[in-house]
């Protein structure tokens, strides 16, 4: 279920455990460029069939546009929440935020998505001074 005005949408993950996700202006201006180019009428909100959309279905999307978008390397679903674990904390979220965005129950394996590297320590660290301000 996807809420365009409330910016969020209802996903199943692993063990069909229900999350609520929020979804950003471009995210939603996609949708609606997408769901207006649809001639089909099911009732589903990304492909054509009557049934939910499957892991290999969304696959099959993401390696598409990749292909499409140039990108040479390979393009698969965890690097895509890898790259957004890692960008959440570059650009400022929190680690609890993120556990509770990527369902996980420890902060460990979090961390490990998070993927936090020497020059993003030094550039946060530049940018938050933490003993300068004593």
């Amino acid at each position: 279920d996807i809420d365009l005005k409330e910016g969020t949408a209802r996903l199943f993950g692993k063990d069909q455990e229900e999350r609520i996700v929020h979804i950003g202006e471009k995210t939603k201006a996609a949708i609606l460029r997408y769901w207006s180019g649809r001639t089909d009428e099911y009732p589903c909100a990304f492909h054509g069939y009557q049934d939910k959309m499957k892991v290999a279905g969304l696959r099959s999307i993401i390696r598409r546009a990749a292909k499409m978008a140039g990108i040479k390397r390979r393009v698969y679903l965890h690097l895509l929440r890898h790259t957004f674990a890692h960008n959440w904390i570059v650009g400022g979220g929190d680690l609890e935020s993120l556990r509770r965005i990527l369902g996980h129950s420890s902060l460990s394996t979090t961390q490990i998505y998070a993927g936090i590297d020497q020059a993003d320590i030094h550039r946060k660290h530049a940018a938050i001074k933490p003993a300068d301000k004593f």
